[in-house]
């Protein structure tokens, strides 16, 4: 993990140096359909009334596909995924989030961008005993920022923190419902390549 967070920092620092003659030329905002994918890093945690309530950190992917609404905005979907393995209680917990999401640019020439999202994240403990793996689905929503940078005329590289959040899950295993309420935040940052 640690080696992979290093090399996203690396990437990082080479891309905004590369970039940073063509973003004062540029506007470094997608035009047209655009699609992205990338990884990081971020915390977890799930809250109810017996849970654990502290954050766990792993790894993160990412991927986005949408379109441009206007000089300053963009629309389309996001999806997420985080996952962390939990070697003294022998279990792995994942969260996957798909949201509809709209990226607002303050400055229509800038590569700084706000997003906000909507839609659905599910929370999954699985564990290598006889009981039956938990999962819950509920809906969520996001707030994030981050910038992105022109690499080339249809290649960015973008970065971001996000936070998404969810309440109102309802945690089964089988179909049992083990917990009626649940709820899950999780921070997020990536780096990432954007075409359009």
């Amino acid at each position: 993990m640690r080696r992979c967070l290093v090399f996203v920092l690396l990437l990082a620092a080479v891309a905004v140096s590369r970039g940073a003659h063509a973003q004062q030329s540029r506007p470094a905002r997608p035009g047209g359909m655009f699609y992205g994918a990338g990884a990081g890093g971020g915390w977890t945690r799930a809250a109810c009334g017996y849970c654990r309530r502290d954050y766990s950190f792993g790894p993160v992917v990412f991927a986005r596909i949408g379109g441009t609404l206007g000089s300053r905005s963009l629309l389309g979907a996001e999806a997420s995924g985080w996952t962390k393995g939990d070697a003294e209680e022998d279990v792995r917990l994942l969260t996957g989030s798909l949201m509809a999401v709209a990226w607002l640019y303050p400055n229509a020439d800038g590569p700084l961008y706000l997003k906000g999202g909507v839609g659905a994240i599910t929370y999954r403990v699985y564990g290598n005993g006889d009981d039956d793996d938990l999962a819950s689905l509920g809906p969520a929503i996001q707030l994030g920022a981050g910038y992105e940078f022109r690499l080339s005329d249809r290649t960015l590289l973008t970065n971001h923190v996000t936070i998404v959040a969810s309440r109102f899950g309802k945690l089964r295993a089988g179909e049992v419902i083990v917990v009626d309420n649940l709820g899950v935040t999780s921070l997020q940052f990536g780096i990432g390549l954007t075409r359009n």
